[in-house]
Order: C-alpha cells, then sequence, then structure tokens
C-alpha cells in the first residue's frame, strides 16, 4: 500500500517528529511504503499559487491512505499544517480526499489537542475525506518515549493498516447529506448526491461474493467459539478399558506448532528461505521458530538469532490458526495476531502448512 503522510512542525517544542517517525516506523515494517510529504515553506493560498503545492498534492492523489501530522498550539494545528490545507479550495486539488482514509496525528505541547483535533478532522471530512483513526496526545501529560505511548501508537497504527488493507468505505448519513448539502465534488458547483442511488449502491444487502464469503467464515468461526464440544475423541481412549478409563491429556499449543513440519507442503516451498519466529502468549504461551529452507522445515525452541517475521499471538488464537478455524492473514485483519516483519509471509504461511488435525 501506499501511504502519503502528510508532515508539519514549527518550534522546537513539540515532539511531533519522534512521533510521526514511531508510526512511519510501524507501517513501513508491515509492508506499507511511506512517502513523508513536509509542508513547511508554504504561503498562504492566494487562488493564484496553487503550483507550489502541486507535487504534494499529486503523490496524494496517487496514494491509497493519507497521514496528516501536526502539532498543536492553544487549541490550534499549526499554521504550516493550515496554509497547507487552504489548497484544496483550487479546483483542482478540491476532489483529491475523496473516500480516502486517513490517520490523523495531533502533538500538544502544552493544552488544546482535542480541540485542534476535532477541527482538523471536520475539514478533513468536509473535503472528502475519512478520519478513520485519530491520535491525541499531550506531551505533559504523557511521556513520548514512554511504553504506554508506544503501545498506543502501535495499536491504532495497526487498526489503520487493517482498514486501508480492508478498503472499507464509510457512508455519510442522510441527516448530514441533506443539513450540508454536499455535492459530488463538494464547492465546484456540481449537482447534489442522489441519496436513494447513493444508499442503494453501498446497502449492505448488496455483498460480492466474497464478501458474503467472508460474512459466513466470520460467523462460523464465533459458532465454534459458543458451541461446546468434548474435546477427547473416542480414538485416544485406550482400548482397555475394563478397570478404568485413562484420561487423555489434551496436546499443548507448543505441542501443535512443534508439529508443524509434519504438516509441510515443501512443493509449494521453492526458492523460500526464512525463519518465522513465534511469541505465543496466554495460557500456554512459549517462544519458538520455524526455519524454512526450500523443501526442509524444522522447528526449533526459543529465539532466533535473525528472524524475517515475528508472529504474535494468543495460545487460543494460535491453535485456530494451526487448526484452520481462521486463516493467520483474517486473524491479524480482525486484530487477533500482530506481525513484524516481512508482512507477505504471514499470507503464505497458510498456504505452506496444511490443517492440523
Amino acid at each position: 500500500m501506499n501511504i502519503s503522510a502528510v508532515y508539519a512542525e514549527n518550534g522546537n517544542k513539540s515532539n511531533i517528529k519522534e512521533v510521526a517517525k514511531m508510526i512511519f516506523g510501524i507501517l513501513r515494517e508491515l509492508g506499507d511504503i511511506v512517502q513523508v510529504l513536509n509542508v513547511e515553506g508554504l504561503s498562504y493560498y492566494n487562488g493564484t499559487n496553487a503550483d507550489l503545492a502541486k507535487d504534494i498534492m499529486s503523490k496524494i492523489a496517487t496514494s491509497d491512505a493519507v497521514i496528516f501530522a501536526s502539532p498543536v498550539y492553544m487549541g490550534n494545528i499549526s499554521a504550516e499544517m493550515q496554509c497547507f490545507l487552504e489548497y484544496f479550495q483550487d479546483l483542482e486539488y478540491n476532489n483529491i480526499l475523496n473516500t480516502k482514509n486517513c490517520l490523523l496525528l495531533a502533538v500538544a505541547s502544552e493544552f488544546g489537542e482535542r480541540e485542534a483535533m476535532t477541527n482538523l478532522a471536520k475539514t478533513i471530512n468536509f473535503l472528502g475525506g475519512y478520519d478513520v483513526v485519530n491520535i491525541v496526545l499531550n506531551q505533559k501529560l504523557a511521556y513520548i518515549g514512554s511504553s504506554e505511548v508506544e503501545h498506543l501508537l502501535e495499536k491504532q497504527t495497526e487498526d489503520f493498516y487493517r482498514i486501508i488493507r480492508q478498503k472499507r468505505q464509510y457512508i455519510v448519513s442522510k441527516q448530514i447529506l441533506k443539513a450540508e448539502n454536499i455535492s459530488k465534488n463538494n464547492i465546484n458547483g456540481q449537482k447534489n448526491i442522489d441519496l436513494e442511488d447513493f444508499n442503494k449502491k453501498h446497502s449492505l444487502k448488496n455483498l460480492t461474493g466474497s464478501q458474503q464469503l467472508d460474512v459466513e467464515r466470520i460467523s462460523k468461526m464465533f459458532a465454534k467459539k459458543i458451541v461446546k464440544t468434548d474435546n477427547i475423541l473416542s480414538a485416544d481412549i485406550p482400548a482397555d478399558t475394563s478397570s478404568s478409563i485413562a484420561a487423555v491429556r489434551p496436546k499443548t499449543c507448543k505441542q501443535y506448532s512443534q508439529s508443524l513440519p509434519h504438516y509441510f507442503n515443501f512443493q509449494l516451498a521453492a526458492d523460500i528461505k526464512a525463519n518465522i519466529q513465534l511469541s505465543i502468549t496466554g495460557s500456554e504461551g512459549f517462544e519458538g521458530y520455524i526455519s524454512v529452507n526450500n523443501t526442509q522445515c524444522e522447528f526449533y525452541d526459543g529465539t532466533a538469532s535473525e528472524n524475517d517475521i515475528i508472529i504474535i499471538a494468543d495460545s487460543k488464537v494460535w491453535l485456530d490458526i494451526l487448526k484452520k478455524n481462521i486463516t493467520a492473514q483474517k486473524a491479524f485483519m480482525m486484530g487477533q495476531v500482530k506481525v513484524r516483519g516481512n508482512f507477505v509471509l504471514l499470507s503464505k504461511f497458510d498456504q505452506l502448512f496444511n490443517k492440523i488435525p
């Protein structure tokens, strides 16, 4: 995915640069291309100097999503960001943000971060963009380098990644459309959206085949969690039960993972050489890694000295993935799995290993 990050900094009091770098880094680890667009130095838009923003606007136009990152001063975004947003008034640029998912970041050194975010979000919405993830930080209340802030940024950024990967679209309510008289091109005077056609196009009744299949898979997954089943198979009970029935101890999450090489599709692993680090948490947590080298596959305890991808998941979720109750990629999209490194290997994981019964 190609993401444009519009960035503005004014003065040295705000740590906006450090926070923005964390977000950009997480997205790049997930495999996205993030192009940082510095808007400092732009003069106020006066209707004739639109060429000053032409290069930035062209990159935003071809991007899949947009990040707006700005420091906050006395309840307002920086003057540089305000100047840049004015350029969207130009007829050549006023349609660029339509239906694009946006992450908004506002960092205050003193106060007013929420007020600034509210105004920034309204502006982005007016221009046709969707403020799907809003991150507000106050340096007086939270130390930027703390683990709590890093965890917040990681979670919010991964949510943004899932939204743009799933290409989610958001529907504006009839009330907003009527109240604000929103037109197809916002400010160029073309006729208003036909509400009936708009609602018909975006109706949940008109799901595609793949979307309907996703709904059915998710429904089945939740049904399996609700229905109680006996985990001990009859085949696991000893044949001689005349004196007593021996209780069979079910396999642990680690034991299932250790058996992965037995379910390895070596014919699909040509030219693949990678270490897949597993960091499993929860009641059956463990550390281990799978080493794939063309047609060879081995499981090792502990942490690899070098790894190509790190999969972080709760043991219950990981068992569901191993038993093919859910794919690794879908579990990630649903926020049940975290990934660091080469994201492509996560999608290949479902192909490289068969279902473990």
